[in-house]
């Protein structure tokens, strides 16, 4: 199907969505997935969603920390955000767990 370009093929944005939409619609990307499949895709992609907001903290942390003395209180009050510590302890939970 691929060949003729009658399959879809999927992008950022479609692997954005797969961790809300309904497991059904994961199966128009590809008929043969397995019901425990879709639920470890949709799971993937929630840490990937998960990944990406950390790596845009930590690249705000590391500006703020290049940016000089004055930028310091905002540098603290980032770092001690404990939103931050959920998504890490969320990644070390579930990359463990997941067989890739």
């Amino acid at each position: 199907m691929r060949e003729c370009g009658a399959a879809p093929v999927p992008s950022l944005p479609d692997l954005a969505r797969a961790a809300f939409q309904p497991a059904e619609q994961l199966l128009a990307f590809n008929p043969f997935l397995s019901p425990a499949s879709t639920a470890r895709l949709q799971q993937g992609a929630r840490l990937w969603l998960q990944l990406c907001v950390l790596a845009g903290r930590m690249g705000r942390i590391r500006a703020l920390a290049g940016a000089g003395k004055e930028f310091q209180p905002l540098l603290v009050q980032v770092s001690s955000s404990t939103s931050s510590h959920a998504v890490l302890s969320a990644f070390w939970s579930t990359s463990m767990t997941m067989e890739i």
